[in-house]
């Protein structure tokens, strides 16, 4: 892996009396190992191969099953450059199984390219490409010669992290991956996001930006759960993005909502860009997840926590909140 392609990592590890934390978070679909047993899950971007490499740590994927998911059935697939990754383990560094998780498949409503950070929309949500190695994994375009190539109307599918900005007063994708694609994958967009706004009796609640209604035949993913605002769910639609670039709507097909705690919430650890960082109250969030690194260690040690730094973090969840 070239020092390009090396993320600036700070690793938040919790006090655990020696403990190895390895857990479940990110983009969860089944968690059973074999005999029926819970088995760990960590996910991350991958940044090389030889094996597989996800986030600087090396993985094993000789035995793996990879897998992604389309409208929450599960189709072959192979871990690239760039996507974000789920890994299911029993034994650290020998991945079980590997599920690809793009933030976004789409079209592209709007290119920026011009702009300090180049971005594009796609689906009612905006996209800002990486161009700093300190900031994370660089991010790493497939199928276009450069980010001036992409167009309105493109088909994309994007791998990264979500934060929060500002500017926006709402969540940035900061990308790891871009690829263009010929046609969308099963005739499916796909949208991961939080539930904004959410209308129980009109089945309709917001992902940023985009308006979504749920179909009268839509899934709801696990059954036994209920929408929520807050959540972050994976949404599915065999059907175009409607409405204006400004006002996009969508009607899903199938909603899953993510476990941010997984199997095991006592042990979890999720990868991602920092947002919403408080120094006073050592607090942040990872693509909407809230961390109180209060307790953690900070390695290495000479890094600091700040907005838009890249980091792994490894802890358990009580209450929503992860604590470090």
């Amino acid at each position: 892996m070239t020092s390009s392609l090396r993320p600036a990592l700070l690793l938040l590890l919790a006090f655990a009396a020696g403990a190895l934390l390895a857990g479940c978070g990110g983009d969860q679909i089944a968690r059973t190992g074999s005999g029926g047993t819970g088995i760990a899950s960590t996910g991350g971007t991958v940044t090389g191969f030889g094996s597989v490499v996800v986030d600087g740590e090396r993985w094993d994927d000789r035995n793996a099953r990879v897998e992604t998911e389309q409208g929450g059935s599960v189709v072959p697939a192979d871990p690239r450059l760039g996507q974000r990754v789920e890994i299911d383990y029993a034994t650290r560094g020998r991945a079980e199984r590997i599920v690809v998780a793009a933030e976004l498949i789409g079209r592209v409503s709007e290119v920026a390219a011009g702009a300090t950070a180049p971005a594009l929309r796609v689906a009612g949500q905006w996209v800002r490409v990486n161009l700093d190695p300190d900031a994370g994994p660089l991010t790493y375009l497939q199928g276009v010669t450069s980010f001036n190539a992409l167009q309105p109307g493109d088909v994309v599918e994007v791998h990264g992290s979500a934060r929060h900005d500002p500017a926006l007063a709402g969540a940035v994708v900061i990308a790891t991956r871009i690829e263009r694609l010929p046609a969308l994958p099963g005739g499916l967009v796909r949208v991961t996001g939080q539930v904004q706004a959410l209308d129980v009796g009109a089945r309709r609640f917001r992902l940023g930006d985009l308006a979504v209604t749920l179909d009268t035949a839509a899934r709801v993913l696990p059954a036994s759960r209920a929408l929520a605002n807050g959540q972050r769910v994976v949404v599915w639609s065999d059907e175009a993005v409607g409405g204006s670039a400004a006002a996009p709507t969508l009607t899903a097909d199938a909603v899953r909502i993510v476990d941010r705690g997984g199997s095991d919430p006592a042990r979890a650890e999720v990868a991602g860009v920092v947002s919403r960082y408080s120094a006073a109250s050592a607090s942040f969030e990872i693509d909407g997840l809230p961390v109180n690194a209060r307790g953690a260690v900070v390695v290495p040690a000479s890094q600091s926590l700040a907005d838009g730094r890249y980091v792994v973090v490894s802890g358990s969840v009580e209450n929503g909140v992860l604590q470090a």
